[in-house]
């Protein structure tokens, strides 16, 4: 009886040693023009966008802004890039 109690307790020791979000997502995602973006995710941060070799080329911004990449989704993924205020996202 004890050895049936014990299997439980180390499969769900396994379980909370692992990301269930970051399993689930691909590492890069890949646009329709080919471009390709690195994408990390976590179920502690949330996911995000990153250039990878082969991204897309961030914005020419002014001198006061930060180009970025930003992302939104419903059925589709947009990943767009911006010109945005330093410190101003993930900040």
């Amino acid at each position: 009886m004890r050895r049936l109690a014990v299997l439980p307790l180390l499969a769900a020791a396994c379980i909370i040693g692992e990301d269930p979000v970051e399993e689930l997502n691909p590492k890069r995602l890949t646009d329709q023009s080919g471009a390709v973006f690195g994408w990390d995710c976590t179920q502690y941060t949330g996911c995000e966008v990153r250039r990878i070799s082969g991204s897309a080329p961030l914005p020419a911004c002014d001198r006061d802004y930060d180009p970025w990449y930003g992302y939104s989704w419903s059925r589709f993924i947009s990943i767009d890039g911006a010109c945005v205020i330093p410190g101003g996202y993930g900040a």
